[in-house]
């Protein structure tokens, strides 16, 4: 039977009223999954008395050193996903592995004030934790792991870094936007030392900023990406500071701007 909406979450929600199971569960086209997925979410469900759980997302890299940076970067993202539910401050989650009760989307009325064309995840989510805020988990069992490919071309990893950001502005809680932007700007002003050591002075000051910035993320990535089976190359995150640096920077500023194309979609 095929959805007569064009939308992701028009799909979602009419594969949801046609179904009379209890729990839901969405995935993306292009992930893998192990034989235990299903079995690890249901039974996160049915012991943790949980309405809505997220699961972890692994991007695999396929040897690449663009890929491995990706690799990083997801995980970096899970940590964070995981310690917000954690202190009761849910930031995101992934659509690529989640579950939900059907009868919690119902009483949520689904994604229906959506503003955007990305984060129905994330927007389900939060509006879950504003009627039941003890009813979330983030499930920490490495048989419930998603894995997809990172992009290969740096062109579409922006446009899917930028349809990920486009989302902040206009669903996330305040609390998540504040974390963006101080995120965002902790990096302009990286950007700026960088400029400034290029004029020539101010290199104590960026290396010890560097510092700051890169061991704890180096310690962070190393612990997390155990339970992801990933080895993180310290030296990789070392010398991309940088381009992620540039990067964070670029996505912030052309956010408001303009349109931007995904998988030949025009989105705004």
């Amino acid at each position: 039977m095929r959805s007569p909406g064009h939308s992701k979450k028009q799909a979602i929600t009419f594969g949801i009223s046609q179904t009379g199971a209890e729990l839901i569960i969405t995935t993306d086209a292009d992930t893998t999954r192990g034989k235990n997925w299903i079995t690890s979410l249901v039974d996160e469900y049915s012991g943790s008395g949980s309405f809505f759980i997220c699961g972890p997302l692994k991007v695999v890299s396929e040897g690449s050193l663009f890929g491995q940076l990706q690799t990083a970067e997801t995980i970096g993202l899970g940590v964070m996903s995981a310690a917000s539910i954690q202190a009761g401050k849910p930031m995101m989650c992934n659509g690529a592995n989640l579950a939900f009760s059907k009868k919690v989307f119902e009483e949520v009325n689904g994604y229906e004030g959506s503003k955007s064309m990305s984060g129905d995840d994330t927007q389900l989510l939060l509006k879950v934790f504003e009627k039941y805020p003890d009813k979330i988990s983030w499930l920490k069992n490495k048989k419930s792991i998603v894995e997809t490919h990172a992009q290969s071309k740096a062109g579409d990893a922006f446009k899917q870094r930028r349809r990920w950001a486009s989302k902040i502005p206009r669903t996330l809680s305040l609390f998540t936007i504040l974390m963006a932007f101080l995120a965002w700007f902790v990096h302009a002003l990286l950007l700026m030392q960088i400029v400034i050591v290029m004029s020539g002075g101010g290199f104590f000051v960026l290396i010890l900023a560097l510092l700051m910035k890169t061991i704890p993320e180096i310690i962070l990535l190393l612990l997390a990406g155990k339970f992801y089976n990933e080895k993180i190359s310290p030296a990789l995150i070392i010398f991309s500071q940088p381009f992620y640096i540039l990067y964070i920077f670029l996505t912030g500023i052309l956010l408001p701007i303009g349109n931007f194309s995904w998988k030949e979609r025009r989105l705004q």
